[in-house]
């Protein structure tokens, strides 16, 4: 969790994959193999808002993601 912690407090990555490492790295450590969504959606939501608009991310490289997302959407 100490590691965890301070992954989150740097800012030496883009917030979203900060985000992204840190949800993984929550996902490895927690001890139950179900009951991890709210918290490492919260995790997420901490790190995009500590470091700054998450909505104008989203909306300027949407032409990266929105295709893999629509994909999984679909699957």
């Amino acid at each position: 969790m100490d590691d965890l912690v301070s992954f989150g407090q740097r800012d030496r990555l883009p917030p979203v994959a900060q985000a992204a490492l840190a949800h993984a790295q929550l996902e490895t450590i927690h001890p139950f193999a179900d009951g991890k969504g709210r918290t490492g959606r919260a995790l997420i939501q901490m790190i995009v808002r500590r470091r700054g608009s998450f909505i104008g991310y989203v909306h300027r490289f949407r032409w990266r993601w929105a295709p893999g997302a629509e994909i999984m959407r679909l699957a």
